[in-house]
């Protein structure tokens, strides 16, 4: 359940979509469309701590951190922040800008009661580094397997069986390069969930 007052809309459509077909418990998936997946915007799952595959024996740790402490509001606290001019935060969701030709992180909504103080930047913890190494490991690890299409590596190629773990790891990779905040939505489910799909394809 998402329920974060006037972000509720924007949880509406951001979400994931309900894969068809669902990725068995057993045996194999057969893929006959290139739009099998995740919803381009999966943020709110993130968030709230959920939507990625969970692989056998896998339960990830999530860090709920962004979902509660930000306010009653969620998603507008930080996208909606105090605005640089019409560049970033307020209706512009935006979090950075250029500003003389460098780019800018608005952290305004970061340094909130309770939050973040003295924050500088998103390289909180190397958090996002992080994430896309993983993500990028995992992209390679799947278009060496064949299940990446190199012409656009957001969708499986087509017709193409996999077996649980690979659709589990494709449908994962999906989700967190289409999330596109390389974490920073829920940073311990984020690298916990991309570590399994690494390993679940015989990486690491």
């Amino acid at each position: 359940t998402y329920d974060k007052g006037m972000s509720n809309l924007c949880a509406k459509c951001h979400q994931s979509r309900v894969v068809s077909p669902a990725i068995p418990t057993t045996g194999t998936i057969d893929l006959t469309s290139k739009r099998w997946g995740p919803h381009h915007g999966p943020q709110s799952n993130l968030l709230s701590g959920n939507g990625p595959y969970e692989f056998a024996g896998e339960s990830y740790t999530t860090d709920h951190v962004h979902y509660f402490s930000t306010s009653s509001e969620g998603c507008v606290t930080c996208h909606m922040a105090t605005p640089f001019g019409a560049q970033a935060g307020g209706h512009t969701w935006k979090m950075s800008y250029d500003y003389h030709g460098s780019d800018v992180n608005n952290i305004a909504g970061c340094e909130t009661s309770g939050c973040h103080v003295n924050f500088v930047d998103f390289a909180y913890r190397g958090i996002q580094d992080s994430v896309v190494v993983l993500i990028e490991a995992l992209r390679t690890i799947l278009l060496t397997a064949n299940i990446l299409d190199t012409a656009d590596v957001n969708y499986a190629q087509v017709p193409n069986t996999l077996t649980v773990n690979e659709a589990g790891a494709l449908y994962n990779f999906q989700f967190f390069r289409e999330d596109r905040s390389n974490g920073i939505h829920n940073p311990d489910l984020a690298i916990e969930a991309l570590d399994a799909s690494i390993t679940a394809m015989g990486g690491r």
